[in-house]
């Protein structure tokens, strides 16, 4: 193994709707719903028994089971069936701090071991597993305790929980364990996150649909607006429809005002001439009138 335990060696846009006829005609097939990514829930003493083999694991200088030990108790913790505890949130960081070190990514590794400084009152790794000078300890100590936050968009129901706490306030200078919990307590996502990550989605209130100083890409309000190139055809066909009438009145101005000059083709010409451009007026204006109702009734969302 690469990595030596630290006790032996310091290291958008939507379209159209498309053919409408052929819905009905059933040739369009509905999307599959998405997969759940957690087929099973896990009670928070199955990561408890996790953490618990990790901690064994680093104890006995059995790198490999422990880097296993964590990496199953990061899946665990993703399918909770329950909020955890402040205790067992500092447990995770204690050892995804100590994971990230031995895989040497310092910078992560870091945010973890921030993240349990923050729960050190509720829990803290005891020195026969991480002697009290080692590097790792002198980084935890180095962390400081309270935590930078900022205000993660308000669900639309439900209450988020950072690191097992009922909270609106996301750290953002650490690691955290953020969880959407429904109004019946079932848990509804688990995700850890560090420093520069954004929240999974989730639905916000719609009073404040645009807060997303924390990341999250909040779904955007469903809305159905008039087809652009309906609309555009609509206004081309109105403006043909105005310049044929006005050929249509001038034709019939000259046609009516007795001129000795003209001759009978003169008058056949301005005569068809008017009836051609009120044709013409009529037939563009009906297509405006339909192409612009069209337009709301055929939008885009």
């Amino acid at each position: 193994m690469a990595a030596s335990n630290p006790q032996k060696k310091d290291p958008s846009r939507r379209v159209l709707l498309p053919l409408l006829g052929m819905v009905g005609l059933g040739l369009v097939a509905p999307l599959p719903a998405a997969a759940d990514p957690c087929a099973e829930r896990y009670p928070t003493a199955r990561l408890d028994e996790k953490l618990d083999e990790g901690e064994r694991a680093f104890a006995d200088l059995d790198d490999e089971t422990f880097l296993r030990a964590v990496d199953e108790a990061a899946l665990i913790n993703r399918c909770l069936d329950s909020v955890l505890s402040p205790a067992l949130a500092a447990r995770l960081h204690w050892l995804n701090g100590i994971q990230l070190y031995l895989r040497n990514d310092h910078q992560r590794s870091a945010a973890s071991l921030a993240g349990a400084r923050g729960l050190a009152a509720q829990w803290a790794l005891p020195e026969s597993v991480l002697p009290k000078d080692h590097e790792l300890r002198v980084i935890f100590d180095a962390q400081p305790a309270d935590p930078q936050v900022e205000q993660a968009p308000e669900p639309a129901q439900g209450q988020l929980y950072f690191d097992g706490r009922a909270s609106m306030a996301r750290p953002i200078d650490r690691a955290a364990v953020f969880q959407l919990v429904l109004a019946d307590q079932q848990v509804e996502t688990t995700a850890y996150v560090f420093p520069g990550d954004g929240l999974p989605a989730y639905a916000t209130r719609r009073r404040n649909p645009d807060r997303s100083s924390a990341g999250v890409a909040a779904p955007r309000e469903r809305s159905r607006l008039a087809n652009p190139w309906l609309l555009t055809g609509a206004g081309l066909s109105a403006g043909g429809a105005l310049g044929s009438w006005l050929i249509a009145r001038k034709a019939e101005s000259d046609f009516k005002a007795y001129d000795p000059a003209f001759t009978l083709d003169d008058l056949d010409r301005l005569q068809g001439r008017a009836n051609a451009g009120g044709a013409a007026a009529t037939g563009l204006g009906v297509t405006a009138v339909g192409l612009g109702v069209s337009a709301f009734f055929v939008g885009v969302w």
